[in-house]
């Protein structure tokens, strides 16, 4: 025992089905004896019944058994989770333990309730936890809320139906003094959060606000309320929110509220009125737009009139761009983010036109096998020491066939009939070029449009990218899960990281 460290952070995912098994872990009086020194970071309850109620009840005696014993103290992070209701359940069962039994888990700092039903009694048993700063509450029904605030640091709200006394609650959710982050997921919701906050103070430490977007969200609210938020840094409007995958607890990394006033638009959907969610003299430095297939083309024109700040990082999700009707996209990116440092969009599949490029054959680049002394510029160098020769500057596009749209993009780059802004540091885009020497050519031409280039991730689909980073004179590039890297010497940059020309 002596060699036994003084605290051991432990993630117990999920209890077992049985309570038998559970009740020896409970009464084992060596591995009690141990629990004094340990800490339980995650305890995941999960009430999954097959069609019948006996189950529940079941679950419902291990959970006391677990809230009378030493694991209780030890617990820094509960979740409970009731899945697969059928409509003779009774619905407050759940809710009614979860109430009983909470107060045992006083030291616990992040609770997590999923389908339960938010009653009075179990709203007074969130209370009594002093030291509880994050909460993630999606209820069945919500039939109350808290007759005091919760001196919290981050709130997720999310709830299927609303009792008939909660549209009238007026106390705020979380502290005003304390609140760090908000989301707020349901939109029968919003109108009376705002409205609780609305008769207080500000809001100084809110950094982060998730909302849904649906066409009945009053604007004019939404502005009202982040008028008390003078630190907001990210305003998400738009994606869809769901509760976090208890198989794989959340943690979550602080934000700083003081650290910036330059506020980041978050996945907000392109058909959101932008002029009514700037706040004058609020600068904004970041924006990511949800396009859900529409074009974001009239949402990128009216962001920067609003902006009292340059805008440096630029998203934009669900959208393809076809390359041949890229030049007004690019254009307006250029001219109305002209010290953008981060671009990430990615290009429709098929793109079936030269578009002006010219076509003409070629071979393939001899090979050439072994590193030299001195690494040349513009040539590729693989893990096993091979070595190929600097592509032709221009991609041979074919004049009937589908081209990929990577090439076509880069092309008209290097014709000048699109641009990028010459502060971009960072550039994401796709669909991947899967074939290496064609990567290779593309990076050799984005090195020369984008002066400032140092990262640049090719994205085939979330989990097949490829990473390229610059250090120096050294493109450095791996695959996703493949950390074997390659490189790639640059033609524009010297070995001291400065730059020629």
């Amino acid at each position: 025992m002596s060699g036994f460290p003084t605290e051991l952070w432990l993630h117990c995912l999920s209890f077992c089905d049985t309570p038998t098994l559970c009740a020896v872990c409970l009464t084992d009086r060596y591995f009690a004896s141990l629990c004094r020194l340990l800490r339980f970071q995650t305890v995941r309850w999960q009430v999954k019944p097959p069609g019948s109620s006996a189950n529940v009840s079941e679950k419902i005696v291990c959970f006391e058994e677990l809230s009378k014993s030493v694991y209780a103290a030890a617990t820094c992070q509960l979740m409970f989770l009731v899945e697969y209701w059928t409509p003779d359940l009774d619905h407050s069962g759940p809710a009614t333990a979860v109430a009983q039994f909470l107060p045992a888990f006083g030291g616990i700092t992040k609770l997590h309730l999923s389908h339960v039903h938010l009653v009075e009694a179990l709203s007074d048993a969130i209370l009594s936890l002093e030291n509880l700063d994050d909460l993630f509450l999606h209820a069945r029904l919500l039939s109350c809320l808290f007759p005091r605030p919760l001196r919290l640091r981050h709130a997720h709200i999310e709830c299927s139906h609303i009792g008939v006394l909660v549209p009238h609650h007026t106390v705020p959710i979380a502290d005003p003094k304390t609140l760090v982050s908000l989301t707020v997921a349901d939109i029968l919701l919003i109108p009376i959060i705002f409205a609780a906050y609305a008769r207080g103070t500000s809001v100084m430490q809110l950094a982060e606000l998730v909302l849904p977007v649906a066409n009945n969200i009053v604007y004019v609210q939404l502005c009202s309320f982040l008028l008390l938020c003078p630190n907001l840094e990210i305003l998400s409007l738009g994606r869809d929110q769901h509760y976090d995958d208890p198989g794989d607890p959340h943690i979550r990394h602080p934000l700083s509220a003081s650290a910036s006033t330059l506020l980041r638009l978050k996945d907000v959907e392109v058909l959101v009125p932008l002029a009514d969610i700037f706040i004058p003299g609020r600068p904004v430095s970041a924006v990511s737009l949800l396009c859900r297939g529409r074009r974001p083309l009239s949402t990128l024109e009216e962001i920067l009139p609003q902006s009292t700040a340059p805008i440096r990082k630029l998203s934009v999700h669900d959208y393809r761009f076809p390359p041949q009707e890229s030049v007004p996209v690019f254009h307006c990116i250029t001219s109305r983010f002209p010290e953008l440092e981060f671009l990430s969009l990615q290009l429709s599949r098929n793109v079936t036109r030269a578009i002006g490029t010219f076509i003409r054959t070629q071979k393939k680049p001899p090979l050439l096998q072994g590193f030299l002394e001195e690494e040349e510029p513009g040539y590729r160098y693989d893990t096993l020491g091979n070595k190929f020769s600097p592509p032709p500057p221009i991609f041979l596009l074919a004049a009937n066939k589908e081209n990929h749209p990577m090439k076509v993009f880069i092309n008209m780059l290097l014709e000048h009939r699109i641009s990028l802004p010459t502060t971009l540091r960072t550039l994401h885009i796709g669909p991947a070029i899967q074939v290496e020497s064609a990567e290779h050519a593309a990076i050799l031409a984005l090195e020369k449009i984008c002066p400032n280039l140092e990262d640049l991730e090719f994205r085939q689909s979330p989990t097949w990218t490829n990473f390229w980073k610059r250090e120096r004179n050294i493109w450095w590039g791996s695959k996703h899960e493949h950390p074997a890297k390659k490189k790639i010497v640059s033609r524009v940059w010297r070995a001291d990281g400065t730059r020629m020309g």
